[in-house]
């Protein structure tokens, strides 16, 4: 098959907290386990998207000071996000997570939703500055996701990029180095550097920093493909900022302008 012209883009993502709704007496990772995680990956030059807690800000401020191509991601609590929630439930917990971000120094324009969890409220979302929204449909089907990426000639990967309503954007999970390892890494990244696309890879914080032999495999082909030039390693809000220029923005004021008379 001959290689795409297109440059592969990763978009790295490692939750600091257990985000599955059945792994609320998990422990997430310590604050020095995280700052050395981070350091490592910032010395390497690979970009990546940090899941936190609203109750998290504070270490969230401290890891995007460290490096300015990270990005910090609100994780949603389970009391407000999980399918029982109403819709009151989901906007007053969406705002309080968002304000104890912003009383922190951050502005979240990134949601982590609990697993097999599907975009809904997407108008509280936006109200609220939400641009992207991670979800993660593989555990439901038990099958990787098939997705698109919006660029003319490119054959469709894992990873899933795609609009919803009004200018928010749903971002779907391709692998999870839980689950798949470091050897279904290699092969996402192989392939995005041979055919172009996305692909949104997801690790736990915990497993990965208390695994140094999986931590330097997974630097070791990172920096290698990055040195290549064949894969990309960016995060989900430059990432929409350079995407939202492509679609039309103008249904999108209309809209909301509509929805709030």
């Amino acid at each position: 098959m001959p290689r795409s012209t297109d440059t592969g883009v990763c978009i790295l993502c490692i939750d600091a907290t257990a985000t599955e709704d059945s792994s609320a007496s998990r422990q997430g990772a310590s604050t020095a386990q995280i700052e050395r995680l981070h350091h490592r990956l910032a010395d390497a030059g690979i970009a990546l998207v940090w899941g936190v807690e609203a109750s998290q800000s504070k270490l969230g401020r401290t890891l995007s000071q460290a490096d300015k191509s990270t990005e910090v991601a609100l994780v949603a609590d389970g009391s407000w996000s999980s399918r029982d929630a109403t819709r009151r439930q989901f906007g007053e917990g969406l705002a309080g997570g968002i304000d104890q971000f912003r009383s922190a120094g951050l502005t979240a324009t990134t949601l982590v939703l609990p697993s097999v969890r599907s975009v809904e409220h997407d108008d509280l979302l936006v109200k609220h500055g939400v641009h992207v929204v991670r979800v993660d449909r593989r555990r439901a089907s038990g099958r990787p996701s098939r997705g698109w990426w919006p660029r003319s000639g490119s054959s469709p990967t894992t990873g899933q990029m795609r609009t919803v309503r009004w200018g928010l954007w749903e971002a779907d999970v391709s692998l999870n180095l839980e689950h798949g390892g470091i050897r279904a890494i290699v092969r996402t990244l192989d392939r995005l550097g041979r055919e172009g696309g996305m692909a949104v890879i997801v690790a736990d914080a915990r497993h990965l920093a208390e695994d140094e032999h999986r931590v330097v495999k997974l630097l070791d082909h990172l920096r290698r493909k990055r040195s290549e030039g064949v894969v990309t390693f960016d995060t989900f809000h430059s990432l929409f900022t350079r995407l939202y220029g492509r679609r039309p923005a103008a249904s999108a004021r209309s809209i909301l302008h509509s929805t709030a008379a």
